[in-house]
């Protein structure tokens, strides 16, 4: 990957999103040509603010192609000067959970399904190739995601049982910012210790999923 020793000052994420699991000669990735480019590239964008990297390349996936992904194995960043600023991009391997539908617009006009070994001859940038072919090396990954309770009312302002303690206000705004990030590796199972900011921590994101907490004592 191409480096310029600066800092880089544009933050980007995408995803390498392919079609099925398997060996990778038999594997399809998600191209998007981009009309203003006039290029075939991966599917990313910009960090917004108060965004984090894994929320930024599910939500460009699902912008760009239609597609929701969940992230997988992580790869390696790219950076690269773009325009008069350097810009890093981190990536993720991305599995297709649902197709919405690809609209096309000024930023993207044009989606396609390459066979990986297609990769170099396809795909516009060097760079790009090369996340391809990392990404259908990848091992097969199950996200395991391990928490600290969001912030907590502090002891001394508590009266009660500390397993009752709640969470803040800042802690409450934690647990509905975890939402997305949970969201963007397909988590399906949530555990946590029964004490009550524990279980506020996750809750929220229980209900968008629908899923049931499971309670763990040992994790008190």
């Amino acid at each position: 990957m191409t480096g310029t020793g600066q800092e880089a000052s544009i933050r980007a994420a995408g995803v390498v999103a392919f079609d099925s699991p398997g060996e990778a000669t038999e594997r399809r990735f998600l191209a998007v040509h981009r009309p203003h480019r006039h290029d075939w590239s991966l599917p990313k964008g910009k960090v917004d603010p108060g965004e984090t990297t894994p929320c930024t390349a599910v939500r460009e996936c699902d912008e760009e192609t239609g597609y929701r992904v969940a992230l997988g194995a992580r790869l390696p960043s790219t950076h690269y000067v773009s325009g008069d600023m350097n810009k890093s991009v981190d990536y993720w391997v991305g599995h297709v959970r649902e197709d919405e539908g690809f609209a096309p617009d000024e930023e993207v006009d044009e989606i396609r399904w390459v066979p990986v070994p297609e990769a170099s001859a396809f795909l516009t940038y060097s760079d790009d190739a090369a996340i391809v072919r990392l990404a259908a090396g990848a091992p097969s990954t199950t996200p395991l995601i391990i928490l600290r309770h969001a912030k907590a009312m502090k002891r001394g302002d508590f009266d009660g049982d500390d397993a009752d303690r709640p969470l803040s206000g800042r802690g409450r705004g934690e647990a509905k910012a975890l939402v997305d990030i949970l969201d963007a590796y397909g988590i399906e199972r949530v555990h946590s210790s029964p004490f009550k900011r524990c279980i506020s921590t996750v809750s929220r994101f229980a209900k968008t999923i629908d899923a049931e907490i499971h309670h763990e004592p040992a994790l008190s």
